[in-house]
């Protein structure tokens, strides 16, 4: 008899808490993402201050690319997202990037 085991800790589950936008999502955005010199207000790549400033950004795929696929936000230079803060982000997306 074979099972599966996962050595490397819990295995991530999206639920209502680490999808929550207001909880888990708005958090990150202004300590990794909304940050000085960073889409803040004004920032010739759009800013990040506001729920409908995010969402534009995933509606237009630019969001789950630059984060999700590339991994290339936040950039090198700056605090980058901790696996935890990744996996939250993700499963908000696959949620449907809600405003809760």
């Amino acid at each position: 008899v074979f099972s599966c085991t996962y050595d490397k800790g819990e295995v991530p589950i999206c639920d209502n808490v680490n999808s929550s936008y207001s909880q888990s999502i708005a958090p990150i955005i202004q300590t990794k993402c909304a940050t000085p010199n960073c889409h803040v207000h004004g920032f010739y790549l759009g800013e990040l201050l506001t729920y409908d400033d995010v969402k534009e950004k995933v509606d237009n795929g630019s969001f789950h690319l630059r984060v999700l696929d590339l991994k290339i936000m936040p950039p090198q230079a700056s605090p980058q997202l901790s696996s935890e803060e990744y996996q939250k982000i993700k499963c908000w997306y696959e949620a449907g990037a809600p405003n809760n």
